[in-house]
């Protein structure tokens, strides 16, 4: 947060460094982005594979930072690899691993409450065992109004040959110290059906990500489930596709609070949503409401009225 009204707040930027085995790196700007601070090392880190063992899509541990709203703390997370056997690479593709070697990806965070001068000691997010060989990557993070930490990314933990993959969100209501997990999705995906394609690998979206509030979180990713459905069923599709899921921050979910995640959005115009229109004053006035394809009209002369879409909310 900027330190009077009307200021612009500090501005961070993270990014991923190749050099070595991997450093995540950040510059800083409290000028709005006019100038920014010389490059900063956050964390010195191991980084993933380009390409798993027995997986084809490409992978980075790319770096995704939020900031604390209330108290200014920042936190960067990354997909980092662990290394049983910390003298012996790990392998990549189809290469075998070392006798007794374990290699998985865990998503660590680390965490900064003086703008950036100095960091915390990587925490590890996700709670599953340590050392297990199942792969946690491609992360999201996002912190709350009320200072609440949230995180998502791809797990494989309930895949004992670690291919297939399932969404794990977590909350963390102290900072980052602890966490409390929950699977998202139902069932497992496939990422080797019908992958978008590159000379760089096969992709899996890289896109995904998280939006939050006090109330709810929504996490957003693209899998393959509906390619598990029968070809005659409706929602049959051969590809990947995009979900979402509103998570409650309630006790079962990690949270603090007792609310439902809203069911319909506020504001805006369109099927379900609410428009605010005037008081009419005979049978011919039309209102608009807050975009242009909410046009509603009177009925007679009480003027009651309705929306174009059945399930319009009108105040």
């Amino acid at each position: 947060p900027p330190r009077n009204p009307g200021e612009p707040g500090p501005l961070y930027v993270f990014w991923l460094d190749f050099a070595g085995d991997g450093r995540i790196r950040m510059a800083k700007s409290t000028d709005g982005g006019q100038s920014f601070s010389s490059p900063s090392t956050v964390a010195e880190i191991s980084q993933v594979p380009r390409l798993f063992p027995n997986s084809a899509f490409r992978n980075l541990s790319i770096p995704w930072a939020a900031a604390d709203p209330k108290d200014g703390s920042v936190y960067v997370s990354w997909a980092d690899y662990h290394n049983t056997t910390p003298d012996e690479p790990c392998p990549e593709g189809t290469d075998p691993p070392a006798p007794g070697q374990v290699c998985d990806a865990d998503i660590l965070m680390a965490k900064s409450t003086n703008g950036g001068g100095s960091w915390s000691g990587p925490t590890r997010i996700n709670q599953d065992p340590v050392g297990n060989g199942k792969d946690q990557f491609q992360q999201a993070l996002e912190v709350t109004p009320s200072g609440q930490l949230n995180a998502m990314w791809f797990d494989r933990r309930n895949d004992p040959q670690n291919f297939y993959i399932d969404t794990f969100f977590a909350r963390s209501n102290d900072g980052g110290a602890s966490w409390k997990e929950t699977r998202v999705t139902k069932s497992m995906w496939d990422p080797s059906i019908n992958p978008p394609i590159s000379p760089s690998g096969h992709f899996i979206g890289d896109y995904q990500g998280l939006a939050v509030t006090n109330r709810c979180a929504y996490p957003f990713w693209q899998d393959t489930t509906l390619a598990n459905l029968s070809p005659s069923d409706p929602d049959y599709s051969p590809y990947q596709e995009v979900f979402s899921a509103r998570i409650p921050n309630t006790p079962a979910f990690g949270g603090t609070g007792n609310s439902k995640c809203p069911t319909k959005p506020r504001g805006g115009g369109g099927r379900g949503k609410c428009a605010n229109v005037a008081n009419g004053t005979n049978k011919r006035d039309k209102f608009v409401g807050t975009n242009q394809g909410d046009l509603i009209r009177g009925r007679r002369g009480k003027d009651k009225i309705k929306g174009k879409q059945g399930d319009d909310c009108l105040r």
